[in-house]
C-alpha cells in the first residue's frame, strides 16, 4: 500500500545515508477469536530488538517508553538510542467506533517517526485517546455495544497495519463505573485478539492513573493478563504541592502491586514538565542551567535530573520499565532527563553531574 511503501522507501533512504536498515512489520487485516497465551507472547517478545538487559525479574527486558505528541516537536530531535518504545499521541475515537483522521501533517509525522525508529530498533505504537480535556464520552459510547467495539478494534488494527506499527497503547482516561469497567475489559480483550491475529508480535499496553481507587479500581485485574504492561501515570497528583514526588511514585507502585499487577508488567511514569504552570523541563533549563538539578522553581514543581535518577533506581528494584510524558519537553544535551534515566537502567556512568550528587 502507498503509506507502507513510503515508509519503506524513507527507511531505505536513511540507510543509504549511513543508517542501518530494519525489517518492517508484515501486513494483515483479519480479526479472529483465538489468541496465543500470555506466556507465548512474553517469550516471543524476548526476541525483539531491545537495549535493556533481560533478567529473571524482567524476562522481556526493561522498557523505556516515551510519548511523542502530534502537535509539537521535531521527529529528528528524538533520542532513539535511549528508548525501547515510542507511542505516537493521539489517535482519537468517534462514538460510532470510527477514528478521527490524523490529517496530512499528522500522517507525515507518524511515518517519519516509524522510518527513523526502525533502524534504531525502537518499537512504535499508536496511543488511543489521551486526556482530551477530560472528555472520554466517545470511549464510553463505543464500548457499550458489540458492533461499535468491533468497528473500533478493526479500525485500529487496520491503522496499525497501514502504518506498519508495533502496537497499541490504550489511553481511555478513565473508565469510571462498574459498567464502563466491564466494557473496557471487553474492548481490551477484543483488541488483544485482533493484534495477535496479525503476523509478527504486536504489543498492547495501557496508560492508567498513578494511584487511587477513584479511577484505578475500574481497571479490572483481568486486564493485567491481557496487556504487555501498564504505564502508571504517577504525576498530576493534586493532593500535595509536588505533583510527581518520589513518595507518589512509591504510592503508585504500592497501589498497583496490591491490586495484583506483577513487576514484569509495571512501568513507572514520570513527567517532563512542571505544575501548576505546565512548563516544559527544557524551558526550565533554558532559563538557568541550575534548574536541571532541582525539582522546583518558584511555585512550580517538576522532576529534574536528581529526581529522575532516584525514580530510575526505584524502577530497577520494583518494576520493569520507566515511561515519560513527553519527549519533546526534554533537552537533547547532557542535561537530558531521558538520557539520565537510560544511564541508570543500563548501568552507565552519569554524563551530567549535579552539585548534590
Amino acid at each position: 500500500m502507498i503509506k507502507a511503501l513510503w515508509i519503506t522507501l524513507f527507511a531505505a533512504g536513511l540507510a543509504a545515508c549511513g543508517s542501518s536498515g530494519g525489517s518492517g512489520t508484515s501486513s494483515a487485516s483479519s480479526v479472529v477469536s483465538s489468541s496465543p497465551s500470555s506466556e507465548s507472547r512474553s517469550s516471543a517478545s524476548q526476541s525483539s530488538v531491545s537495549s535493556t538487559p533481560v533478567t529473571d525479574e524482567c524476562p522481556q527486558g526493561r522498557h523505556i517508553v516515551g510519548y511523542f505528541p502530534d502537535w509539537q516537536g521535531e521527529v529528528a530531535d528524538v533520542q532513539f538510542s535511549y528508548l525501547t518504545h515510542i507511542n505516537y499521541s493521539f489517535l482519537l475515537p468517534n462514538a460510532d467506533g470510527g477514528l478521527q483522521p490524523l490529517g496530512v501533517a499528522g500522517e507525515n509525522r507518524l511515518m517519519a517517526l516509524v522510518s527513523m525508529a526502525r533502524p534504531a530498533g525502537v518499537k512504535v505504537g499508536i496511543a488511543l485517546g489521551g486526556w482530551n480535556d477530560g472528555d472520554d464520552s466517545a470511549f464510553v459510547a463505543l464500548a457499550q455495544e458489540a458492533q461499535t467495539r468491533t468497528r473500533f478494534v478493526q479500525a485500529v488494527t487496520d491503522f496499525v497495519v497501514e502504518y506498519e506499527l508495533d502496537g497499541v497503547d490504550m489511553d481511555w482516561e478513565y473508565p469510571s463505573s462498574d459498567e464502563e469497567a466491564a466494557n473496557y475489559l471487553l474492548l481490551m480483550q477484543q483488541m488483544r485478539e485482533s493484534l495477535d491475529a496479525l503476523p509478527g508480535e504486536h504489543f498492547l499496553t495501557a496508560a492508567v492513573v498513578g494511584a487511587g481507587d477513584w479511577a484505578g479500581r475500574y481497571i479490572l485485574p483481568e486486564v493485567f493478563e491481557i496487556v504487555d504492561f501498564l504505564n502508571l501515570m504517577a504525576y498530576d497528583n493534586t493532593s500535595e504541592p509536588h505533583h510527581s514526588s518520589f513518595n507518589y511514585a512509591i504510592a503508585a507502585l504500592d497501589y498497583w502491586s496490591a491490586r495484583g499487577l506483577t513487576r514484569e508488567k509495571t512501568v513507572l511514569g514520570v513527567p517532563f514538565y512542571g505544575r501548576p504552570s505546565y512548563t516544559a523541563y527544557r524551558q526550565y533549563v533554558a532559563n538557568s542551567l541550575d534548574n536541571a538539578c532541582v525539582s522546583e522553581v518558584g511555585n512550580d514543581f517538576y522532576n529534574g535530573i536528581i529526581s529522575v535518577r532516584e525514580k530510575a533506581q526505584l524502577v530497577q528494584s520494583r518494576t520493569c520499565g520507566i515511561m515519560m510524558w513527553e519527549l519533546t519537553q526534554d533537552t537533547t544535551d547532557d542535561t537530558s532527563l531521558l538520557r539520565a534515566m537510560w544511564e541508570v537502567v543500563e548501568g552507565e556512568p552519569a554524563s551530567y553531574f549535579c552539585p548534590e550528587s
